[in-house]
């Protein structure tokens, strides 16, 4: 239901001030409090949603962002008896950050410093012993990356990502480094063709006032192919991995990411089946070829 109320709520002109006052303290009190996971990121999404249509600009977010940055810097991770709480606010801080990036985006300096400061604890949360909280951990960053994939392009970032992708890592953290690189490019996928898009390429190519390097990509009309450079060859190592699983999730990745390439560099003419469609079909062919319009 919370889903169906997200999807159209950007087909209204108007959202009546009460309604949405309601429905920001339903949803907030929902994302606080519930326990399935599944159910929080869609109230998560819902009332980003609420706060951009109502335009009542990203108050309830940073309150709720510093409630559970505030959470997650008083738990640790020295005991396990808090280890739940601590995968589910990193989880929550996470999609909070993802989906609020256009409504923080107005306020530069605010939204400068939840990303740093978010990011800064998502890698104290990697190094704890627990496997699970350093899934989580990975997934955060994973959200964190989609809002704002420039810091991939970051050094320090970079070591972490190959690391998670190395041959001797965990499964379970390459599994979650391949879903986050997977995700990030259907999310890349969904911003081409937007009336901004010729805006944000030109944002996102500086960081904090810094040119992306050209290595990493500074010439690219969209910073996703910049990124997928700088991670093909060790995605492409993980293909050889000695688990299936790993193996197929980054043939998937390579798929797509060779699939989404072909399509920022090429006519923008032509069309293209979406990603899921090409992953799902497991059609070689449909990812390399375009049907004109």
């Amino acid at each position: 239901m919370i889903f169906v109320i997200d999807s159209v709520l950007p087909l209204l002109r108007k959202l009546p001030q009460s309604v949405a006052d309601e429905l920001e303290q339903d949803l907030k009190q929902m994302i606080v409090r519930h326990s399935f996971l599944t159910v929080v990121h869609a109230c998560i999404k819902c009332l980003c949603s609420v706060s951009k249509v109502a335009g009542k600009g990203s108050a309830i977010i940073e309150h709720l962002i510093q409630l559970f940055f505030k959470r997650l810097d008083a738990l640790g991770f020295s005991n396990k008896q808090n280890f739940q709480q601590v995968g589910r606010s990193l989880f929550c801080l996470g999609l909070l950050i993802r989906y609020s990036s256009c409504l923080l985006y107005a306020s530069v300096s605010s939204n400068n410093l939840h990303v740093a400061s978010s990011l800064n604890l998502f890698k104290k949360y990697l190094q704890a012993e627990d496997f699970v909280i350093k899934v989580r951990s990975l997934q955060a960053l994973g959200y964190v990356f989609i809002a704002r994939p420039e810091c991939m392009l970051e050094k320090d970032v970079g070591r972490i990502l190959e690391a998670t992708l190395s041959s001797n890592t965990d499964t379970r953290l390459k599994m979650q480094s391949l879903q986050n690189m997977y995700e990030y490019l259907l999310d890349a996928e969904s911003q081409m063709g937007t009336d901004n898009a010729s805006e944000n390429e030109v944002a996102n190519t500086a960081v904090g006032g810094h040119s992306v390097p050209v290595a990493a990509g500074a010439g690219d009309t969209n910073i996703c192919g910049g990124i997928i450079q700088l991670y093909w060859a060790k995605i492409l190592e993980r293909c050889l991995d000695v688990n299936e699983q790993v193996r197929q999730s980054a043939l998937k990745y390579d798929i797509c990411s060779f699939y989404l390439e072909n399509r920022i560099y090429s006519n923008h003419n032509l069309f293209y089946p979406s990603l899921e469609i090409v992953t799902r079909s497991g059609g070689a062919r449909i990812f390399t070829e375009g049907v004109q319009k």
